[in-house]
């Protein structure tokens, strides 16, 4: 609502809109939500456009539909690997989404960050992952860091799908 009372009608973006790209998307479970927060607070200091849903989902907004928007559009998928989050819904929709684009992640479109000992799903065994335990975390930011730059002068559009 306005201070004059109207309601404003929010639009959402048209086929052929300009979307707001990401440079990483952050997929956690709510379990992980402190990890995720640390993580966006790092990856922002140094200058990366991060899409967390606690900052990037704002009142008013479709969630399902922004999250569905910000997959689209973001360059690289921070996955955090927990046993929470290999039992909840949300983080494996969202992992799958990245994956429809191309299951083997030639583009290295997701990265896996692992955060406890949980046995790994079998679809998540072939990956290399960078240790994310609390003791390894300062460490091994570097080896995000580096993800994120890696594919950061990439489109964030998806690609064409060819059959």
């Amino acid at each position: 609502m306005s201070t004059t009372g109207a309601v404003e009608e929010r639009v959402l973006p048209a086929a052929g809109a300009v979307h707001e790209t990401w440079d990483v998307f952050i997929c956690h479970s709510g379990a992980d939500k402190p990890v995720a927060r640390e993580l966006s607070g790092w990856l922002e200091r140094d200058g990366f456009k991060v899409f967390f849903d606690e900052t990037s989902i704002l009142p008013g907004d479709h969630i399902t539909l922004r999250i569905a928007d910000a997959l689209e559009y973001t360059r690289l998928l921070l996955f955090l690997m927990s046993e929470a989050s290999q039992q909840a819904d949300w983080p494996l929709f969202e992992l799958h989404t990245i994956w429809f684009g191309g299951s083997l992640n030639r583009d290295r479109r997701f990265v896996l960050l692992r955060l406890d000992d949980a046995p790994l799903r079998n679809v998540l065994r072939p990956f290399k992952y960078i240790n994310w335990k609390p003791q390894d975390r300062q460490a091994n930011y570097a080896d995000v860091k580096q993800a994120v730059e890696r594919v950061r002068g990439q489109p964030a559009a998806p690609r064409e799908q060819t059959v």
